[in-house]
């Protein structure tokens, strides 16, 4: 490869072209904020710097080229947000303050910390290799492998936004034998999630970004914001004082393990310990054992001491090789069926104790104690205990009002069972309503659910259910319809039914989750973003607001113009608005004087918002006259972008010259060109 013309955004194509042929970045890609180093910068005199591909507030992953070995890496740089940064485009890193400056040494004698101890890793099968970490910059980086897939959050939005419990096993289980052998050097992940999980072309699972380090500068320091993932994090996590270890990424496992199969993120850990909601999957009807049922909800405990104190003993309970479990773990809200039979198996062993001061940040008297289960719940008995036993009396009065209890249970039953029935065939029964105003069921498996496609209104066939037998099929389809026409015909039927039913979290809606991802990308948080503006679009798959702000986001700050075109055209086809950064020539065409602004076209729309307020106009499409590229050959430069102008001219006769902002200048003009759509 020749590096005085390799695309920097691929590391690929040597060609030297304009416009990357295998990408689509321009050849002199810009960095996308101040912090991070320059494309073409060489590092070590061995390291040449691509494009940047996360920003995670403290660290920057670039793509590199290694020079000798001529192959891609992967490299992580020291940059705690807040903490220090660069200026004036160099690329030397300076502390903020004297405060700062012993908050930014300390996080970097942890990071090398971290950094040493995963290199032992760098032939475990399930954590990304580390090749080496060295300083300069006055900071430190971080060379490890290349991966090229996708994250285990993207394989489940192609595949529906849910997949079965199989299936997710073989994600998982790789993953915690991952997670197990860094437990065991006193190691923590404190990040686990979908995103952080990754799936290889080879096949392979592997653990990314571990945020240890992180974590602990993150308690060290007030400048440093760190963003916890709701519904991953566990509750000793919100807390200066909360003590964590192994049972942690147990916990961040757990709801890992639980979004995959049903779908959905937990319930945060903080909003569960104010009011627990969180559902069990059999509630949702997904099909799972209820003894690995009962295991997964154990992991996910608030509490830490009720959950598995082991990544080892968490995986034993999942895979079979232990097979009980004490009744207490079962929450009241778990479905009778599933709390009887995970009854009726014998406790469990207490687990292990928490590890010594590895991971305590408070003495070690005050770690949380082993799970320790109750006295263990005995199996129905055909008679009265043994003569001499010292319980014998203690039975007996328990004997009388449980014998009682039953009595009156079978009356009662002879009496309304049939009256039950008789409701029960009127609900099914009951003729269809002319119109259905009720919100969508809560079965993941019903024809119902909202598609993860955006490009598709209705939903895809789940790849996982393709051998459902008919019949199954046909009542998860009709379960809403009957139960919905029973209650607007047959009010006492369908009263009786609601008041049955278990109560069903509804979780947040659409405008709460679509303005949850406009704070995430505020804060820099696009993991977040995007998986919030997925739960929106899987909510209410006809509305266009997070199609439109998720083709913004990608195009924009995660530099994915696939993904882009795809959401753009996904909220243009359901009647949104989307909304492009451009830059407006105030000038005479050459963009010598220009400032940056937002075009917003709709199918019936175009509007400008300038960063000025002098230029902004909002017409009809009707208004537009023109809109085409310019007709000057070559690009036009402001500052360190290189732009392809285009002009719209509306019916007044005047006429605006814009330039595209993003890296993807060309297929971004011919984008908004084509949606204006007056050539």
């Amino acid at each position: 490869m020749n590096t005085q013309t390799l695309c920097v955004g691929c590391m690929e194509n040597d060609s030297g072209l304009p416009e990357c042929p295998t990408c689509g970045r321009p050849f002199d890609l810009p960095p996308r904020s101040p912090l991070q180093l320059k494309p073409r910068t060489l590092l070590h005199e061995q390291y040449l710097i691509g494009r940047a591909l996360g920003d995670g507030g403290f660290g920057i992953t670039y793509l590199s080229w290694d020079l000798g070995l001529e192959s891609r890496l992967a490299i992580k740089e020291y940059m705690p947000n807040g903490v220090a940064g660069r200026s004036g485009g160099e690329s030397k890193v300076i502390p903020y303050t004297e405060q700062t400056k012993q908050e930014f040494e300390w996080g970097l004698d942890r990071f090398l910390e971290e950094a040493r101890t995963l290199k032992k890793f760098s032939n475990h099968p399930g954590i990304v290799a580390v090749d080496t970490v060295f300083k300069d910059n006055g900071t430190a980086y971080l060379v490890m492998e290349f991966l090229d897939g996708v994250t285990f959050e993207e394989f489940l939005a192609r595949r529906g936004g849910r997949i079965t419990f199989e299936t997710a096993m073989r994600v998982v289980l790789p993953a915690m034998d991952a997670l197990a052998a860094v437990h065991a050097e006193g190691i923590l992940h404190r990040d686990i999630s979908p995103d952080n999980i990754y799936l290889t072309r080879a096949g392979k699972v592997k653990l990314i970004d571990f945020g240890a380090a992180r974590n602990a500068l993150g308690q060290k320091s007030r400048n440093l914001s760190i963003i916890l993932k709701e519904g991953y994090a566990p509750e000793e996590q919100y807390r200066a004082s909360g003590i964590q270890g192994p049972w942690t990424d147990v916990y961040a496992m757990a709801a890992t393990l639980y979004h995959a199969i049903t779908g959905r993120i937990p319930q945060p850990a903080l909003d569960r310990q104010a009011q627990d909601k969180l559902q069990w999957p059999s509630q949702m009807q997904i099909q799972i054992e209820p003894r690995i049922e009962a295991a997964l909800m154990k992991a996910l405990s608030i509490k830490a001491s009720d959950r598995f104190q082991s990544m080892e003993d968490f995986k034993a309970a999942l895979t079979g090789s232990v097979t009980s479990f004490a009744a207490a773990t079962i929450p009241m809200a778990a479905p009778a069926a599933v709390a009887m039979q995970a009854a009726q198996h014998a406790p469990m062993a207490p687990p292990p104790p928490p590890p010594p001061s590895t991971y305590a940040q408070v003495p070690p008297s005050q770690v949380p104690p082993s799970y320790v289960p109750p006295a263990q719940i005995p199996p129905s008995q055909s008679g009265p205990p043994p003569q001499g036993s010292s319980s014998s009396v203690k039975w007996l009065w328990l004997m009388i009002p449980l014998a009682a209890m039953l009595i009156g249970g079978a009356v009662l039953l002879t009496i309304f069972l049939p009256k039950l029935w008789h409701k029960e065939s009127v609900i099914v029964e009951a003729p269809k309503p002319t119109v259905d105003n009720t919100p969508p069921p809560t079965n993941p498996d019903s024809t119902a659910t909202p598609p993860a496609n955006p490009d598709n209104a209705t939903p895809p066939a789940n790849p996982d259910d393709a051998n459902k037998p008919a019949d199954t099929a046909a009542k998860d389809g009709g379960t809403a319809t009957a139960t919905d026409s029973g209650t607007a015909t047959a009010t006492d039927s369908g009263a009786a039914a609601a008041a049955d039913a278990p109560a069903a979290d509804p979780g947040p809606s659409y405008d709460t989750l679509t303005g949850q991802g406009v704070s995430f990308v505020a804060a820099g948080d696009t993991d977040s973003a995007v998986s919030v503006y997925l739960q929106a679009i899987k909510l209410q798959p006809k509305s266009p607001k997070a199609y439109a702000a998720l083709g913004e986001l990608y195009l924009y700050t995660i530099g994915n113009l696939p993904e882009a075109l795809k959401y753009y055209h996904a909220a243009i086809a359901r009647g949104g608005a989307v909304t492009f950064h451009v830059h407006h020539d105030r000038g005479g065409g050459n963009f010598t004087v220009a400032s940056d602004g937002r075009l917003v076209v709709s199918n019936s729309s175009v509007a400008f918002v300038s960063g000025g307020g002098s230029d902004s106009f909002k017409v009809s499409k009707g208004e537009v006259r023109e809109a085409r590229p310019n007709k000057v050959v070559g690009l036009f430069s402001h500052g360190q972008v290189s732009l392809m102008a285009f002009h719209v001219k509306l019916a007044t006769g005047k006429n605006y010259n814009f330039a595209p902002g993003s890296n993807f200048t060309l297929a971004e003009r011919d984008l908004i060109v084509s949606l204006i759509g007056r050539g």
